[in-house]
């Protein structure tokens, strides 16, 4: 089967859309007035409560066991990062489109958790694979802490959401969603490209991703560091930016060589009541990315 190494995708189930967007520590840091206006469907990590935000920041203590994985803060080159993106765009739009069967992705990730008595952990990074249709009609299948479920059929926007495929028309879309959100639009912007590469809800055509790569290169503050960890351990180079408050640093992890995504990383960058700087508050990998046949098959 052809390996198509663009980012990972992961639709919601019904109920969870109900319950809560995104259910995860940085969202507590990150935004504290307002959530984000999302454009595509997330599936929460299992075992990830809520944090639930009025005004301010919700003061949760860290449940000292396991310890959290810390990384060295560094500063990244602005300049490197818009070439390394330029070159990221070329690649993606020359990678094949998916058709037909199923897209298949296995990913691992981690996400700082909250549990029953608003103790902070964060778990060993675990492994989910999801079954995504390629054609209307079909039948999405998630399988994620030993658990299958159905994700039900498929409607034409999910498997195309028509985004679009220039760099220009692509940052027009994701400021002016930016743009509705009470955090700071630049920062916004990144986070709005970055959760579409992270685990988008629909199969994104190559032009697609080029033009996310494209739209990134143009917002002021990205960066490029030359080292970074994702969650299977893989080494790459990062573009990051740091988020509107100042308080964390989100990087989307590249392999160095080819600009495949190989998936993110978000830590602290000060001091909080969470934890200290270089905290490691989420990371994920993507493991691998093919066309099956059905779902359940595996490349």
């Amino acid at each position: 089967m052809d390996d198509l190494m663009t980012p990972p995708a992961g639709p919601e189930l019904a109920e969870e859309r109900k319950r809560v967007l995104k259910a995860r520590l940085l969202n507590a840091i990150e935004e504290p007035a307002a959530r984000r206006r999302p454009w595509r469907m997330l599936i929460p990590a299992a075992g990830v409560l809520a944090v639930t935000l009025a005004v301010g920041m919700t003061v949760v203590p860290w449940h000292r066991a396991p310890a959290p994985p810390y990384v060295k803060i560094s500063n990244g080159d602005h300049d490197a990062a818009v070439s390394f993106l330029g070159q990221a765009a070329v690649a993606a739009g020359g990678r094949p489109e998916a058709a037909g069967g199923y897209l298949y992705v296995r990913s691992r990730t981690a996400y700082l958790a909250i549990d029953g008595k608003d103790r902070a952990t964060m778990p060993e990074p675990s492994d989910r694979e999801i079954w995504i249709p390629l054609v209307v009609g079909g039948h999405g299948l998630l399988r994620d802490g030993g658990k299958s479920r159905d994700l039900g059929p498929y409607r034409t926007i999910d498997i195309d959401p028509g985004l679009p495929e220039t760099a220009d028309a692509m940052l027009a879309k994701v400021y002016a969603e930016a743009r509705k959100s009470d955090n700071q639009v630049d920062a916004e912007a990144f986070t709005l490209i970055g959760d579409y590469l992270e685990e988008n809800a629909t199969v994104l055509r190559p032009k697609v991703v080029a033009a996310l790569y494209g739209a990134a290169a143009r917002i002021p503050g990205v960066e490029l560091l030359p080292d970074a960890e994702d969650a299977a351990g893989r080494h790459g180079v990062a573009v990051a930016r740091v988020a509107g408050n100042g308080m964390t640093r989100r990087e989307w992890i590249f392999d160095a060589a080819t600009h495949e995504y190989l998936g993110e990383r978000t830590y602290l960058i000060e001091d909080t009541e969470q934890g200290r700087a270089g905290m490691v508050i989420g990371m994920s990998a993507v493991l691998a990315k093919a066309v099956v046949g059905k779902a359940g098959d595996r490349p």
